[in-house]
């Protein structure tokens, strides 16, 4: 959606000593890492679950009347939920990760990391 409305960009310079810049650095670093591990464990998942027989077969359902269309979201809805491709099955697989740098990654931060990747894996399914 684009808006008619102007938009700005500013641009300041951070000012911070060198071990601020050190912490930041490990901060964003560790981000980068729960987020591709997310990343790839919702790939490998969402894999997993379309090469299954089950999944094959929930493709081929038919989707034309209300009752139809139902029936297919609800089999694919139990999919996800066997094969854990879900939100909340993910925000329990980097709770460890997150625990282990906890000093340095908020479990807030940790779990909007989580959201994006699944997010970015959900926009690459075809049901």
């Amino acid at each position: 959606m684009t808006s008619s409305m102007p938009s700005y960009v500013l641009t300041l310079t951070l000012e911070i000593r060198h071990y601020e810049a050190h912490i930041l650095e490990k901060r964003f670093e560790i981000a980068r890492k729960i987020y591709n591990a997310c990343l790839a464990e919702a790939d490998k998942r969402l894999r997993v679950m379309q090469e299954s027989k089950d999944y094959q077969k929930a493709r081929k359902l038919p989707s034309s009347t209300p009752s139809e269309r139902k029936l297919r979201s609800t089999t694919f809805r139990q999919l996800h939920k066997r094969f854990k491709l879900e939100e909340y099955a993910l925000h329990t697989y980097v709770k460890s990760m997150q625990t282990r740098f906890k000093h340095l990654i908020h479990s807030h931060t940790a779990q909007k990391l989580t959201s994006r990747a699944f997010h970015t894996v959900k926009k690459k399914q075809i049901d």
